[in-house]
């Protein structure tokens, strides 16, 4: 099972790969990984687990489970 870390880990690489497509301009890519990163979001707001943005877009995440 995922601890919230490694999730938390795997959403930032994921942010990262969102910017490089918006970069590349690859549309299917950044799609993608906005439907990703949009899933990812749900699941921790369905499960009431606390986290917050930085400026530069990366989840940290503010309570442990």
């Amino acid at each position: 099972m995922l601890t919230l870390d490694i999730l938390e880990g795997v959403y930032n690489d994921h942010i990262e790969s969102f910017n490089r497509a918006i970069n590349e301009d690859e549309s299917s890519s950044v799609h993608f990984e906005y439907g990703y990163l949009c899933g990812i979001e749900y699941v921790l707001l369905l499960f009431g687990i606390g986290f917050e943005f930085g400026n530069d877009g990366y989840l940290t995440i503010k309570q442990e489970v």
